[in-house]
């Protein structure tokens, strides 16, 4: 059907767009309140000027104002670019202030499984305060000077009283693992390989326990048969030693202690490793593995420094150990439980009573759980989602297990008598 478009000749104008009726409106307020004072009410007085111009001012608002208002707000392709309004994730974060906000933005970095933020000791001082963490570089006041010091002792050799420096914080962190790498958490790493239809795996520990050990610059120098001067491999306590010397400088080695879980396949191991690719592998796994570290430990930096509160700083970035805890426990089940499924969920129970996990949801998983929009957007801008508040608050670094919680825990799973 063709639609015909057309202007009425006698238009039926709204009140906002009407000039004459905006006009007349406007002088009847004049006349009422002013009318002792005020009575030309011609052209060229310059008060009906300044009514006129209002009354056009509020036509030309009224004419714009009556427009649809996608068109008021998007252009012709339906999109709205001219700052009108500002998204919930712009209005309703905040900067990171408090621990929890703190403990969010270090979990939303990629390569970050957990965090905890200590900001002092547990004990408190004589007035009842925490006392602040020891900080790195210990500094003295010197009363008498009436000057800082970076002694112990003042000019007559009187011991000076340690200042207590607040505001320094610990951040304790917990890495993910990685797809290539294995665990990140720790220096040592798995390595597996196949020999005649048989799959071998074994501990590789190096003989740094941080990459921040000085002996772990000499993976780089050792990553080639032309720097390898000398290489022994030795059992020794049903254990494989492999220790390699530097060519260009025979006093600078680095040894690994290779852990077998099947100690009948020491032979095979030690055949292995007496070649020369087998460890240029391992070698080239622990520099992956140390610029891997080192790269979610720069972006933590980066990010703590990019949100430090004034009068606060980073004393140091620890990284959480591995323990390795073994759970025995005799469970009973009903008559009719799939025992499989069950354990299945005696294990996932566990892991989850050992280490919570924490997870993050989408706008609408958010939303579905109950929780509005100012609950939602509490908190610092995160890339990866929303965390919920009780989840990260329950993954505390643990100093106990108590078996009656896995116990109860384990009588709850569905199958279990």
């Amino acid at each position: 059907m063709k639609t015909e478009h057309y202007i009425e000749k006698n238009r039926v104008l709204k009140p906002s767009q009407d000039y004459a009726f905006l006009r007349a409106e406007g002088l009847k307020y004049i006349e009422t309140l002013s009318h002792k004072l005020w009575t030309d009410y011609n052209t060229h007085d310059p008060g009906i000027t300044i009514l006129e111009v209002l009354a056009y001012a509020i036509s030309e608002l009224g004419y714009r104002t009556n427009f649809n208002i996608e068109d008021l707000l998007a252009n012709k392709h339906g999109e709205i670019k001219n700052g009108t309004f500002f998204s919930a994730r712009e209005i309703l974060t905040n900067a990171a202030l408090t621990n929890l906000d703190y403990r969010k933005l270090l979990i939303d970095i990629k390569g970050v499984n957990n965090a905890w933020i200590k900001h002092h000791e547990e004990s408190k001082d004589d007035l009842g305060y925490y006392r602040p963490l020891a900080n790195e570089v210990p500094i003295y006041l010197d009363v008498k000077e009436d000057a800082l010091s970076l002694s112990d002792t003042d000019k007559d050799n009187n011991s000076l009283p340690r200042l207590p420096i607040r505001g320094l914080n610990k951040v304790i962190v917990e890495l993910s693992d990685s797809l290539e790498y294995g665990e990140l958490n720790k220096v040592s790493t798995l390595y597996s390989w196949s020999e005649n239809d048989q799959f071998i795996e074994v501990n590789i520990i190096p003989e740094f326990t941080a990459w921040a050990d000085e002996k772990t610059s000499l993976l780089k120098h050792l990553n080639k048969l032309t720097k390898i001067g000398e290489k022994t491999v030795t059992i020794i306590d049903n254990l494989l030693n492999v220790t390699l010397k530097r060519k260009t400088d025979p006093t600078q080695t680095l040894a690994f202690t290779i852990v077998p879980y099947d100690i009948t396949e020491l032979a095979a191991l030690k055949t292995h490793f007496e070649e020369d690719n087998p460890i240029l592998d391992v070698i080239e796994i622990f520099i992956g593995k140390k610029e891997a570290f080192h790269t979610t430990l720069t972006q933590i930096k980066e990010n703590l420094y990019a949100h430090r509160n004034l009068t606060e700083d980073w004393l140091c970035i620890a990284i959480v150990s591995a323990i390795d805890i073994a759970v025995c426990a005799d469970v009973e089940l009903e008559t009719t439980a799939d025992a499989e499924e069950v354990m299945a969920k005696i294990e996932q129970a566990i892991d989850s009573i050992l280490n919570p996990p924490i997870r993050f949801y989408t706008l609408n998983q958010m939303l579905d759980k109950g929780f509005g929009p100012k609950e939602i957007f509490s908190g610092p801008k995160l890339e990866h989602g929303f965390l919920i508040d009780e989840e990260v608050e329950n993954t505390k670094l643990p100093t106990c297990i108590h078996a009656s919680d896995i116990i109860a825990t384990l009588m709850d799973i569905k199958g279990v008598k």
